[in-house]
């Protein structure tokens, strides 16, 4: 008695339709719209180091994995050509996995909330006491200050996504703004500046 085959699925209007486990373009699967968004800059100065930073992020809206999906497209994951050790009644031709792992499913849409440090700077001035102090008074006679700093843009990023990064989008693609499939993740950058004043 072999139960499997085409699952069958219920329109709205209750008719009965084939449609192999992918979803319909009517289907409904997520959400790439971002309920709220926030964006949180603080900084502070104390005798010389001065620190800030910006946070940025984004709070429950859906991303589809497409990473994930095309890792199992077309009998790419082992078990869906593999039947050896299944009963005769439990094997299936590779045709009927690949139906469902070639079609979109709810399986690969995921939460996207995230919170990122955007940019994180440090910076430390030294005024003509502490010239003088540290390099001495001839130094100190020329050179009036100095500012040393470094910043760090994507340092962190908080989020229970299992793709490489929330953000990524689909280009020119409204309908999935966040879907892992086209760009580059946002890269981390480091820089250092030095200012001298005479």
């Amino acid at each position: 008695d072999f139960r499997w085959g085409n699952p069958l699925a219920l329109t709205p209007d209750s008719a009965l339709t084939q449609n192999g486990g992918a979803a319909s373009a009517d289907s409904k699967i997520g959400n790439s719209t971002p309920d709220f968004s926030l964006g949180w800059n603080m900084g502070f100065d104390y005798r010389g180091l001065s620190v800030s930073m910006l946070w940025q992020g984004e709070f429950d809206f859906d991303i589809y994995n497409y990473d994930r999906h095309w890792s199992t497209k077309n009998g790419r994951v082992h078990h869906t050509w593999d039947q050896s050790g299944k009963s005769a009644a439990k094997k299936k031709p590779q045709g009927y996995e690949a139906q469902f792992s070639n079609g979109y499913s709810d399986r690969y849409v995921e939460d996207g909330t995230y919170i990122k440090l955007r940019e994180l700077s440090v910076e430390y001035t030294f005024n003509q006491d502490r010239i003088q102090g540290l390099l001495g008074q001839s130094t100190a006679n020329v050179l009036q200050q100095f500012t040393f700093g470094v910043t760090a843009a994507n340092l962190l990023t908080l989020t229970d996504y299992s793709g490489y990064d929330p953000e990524v989008t689909s280009t020119g693609n409204t309908k999935q703004r966040h879907d892992g499939l086209s760009d580059y993740p946002k890269y981390r950058r480091l820089s250092a500046k030095l200012t001298l004043t005479f």
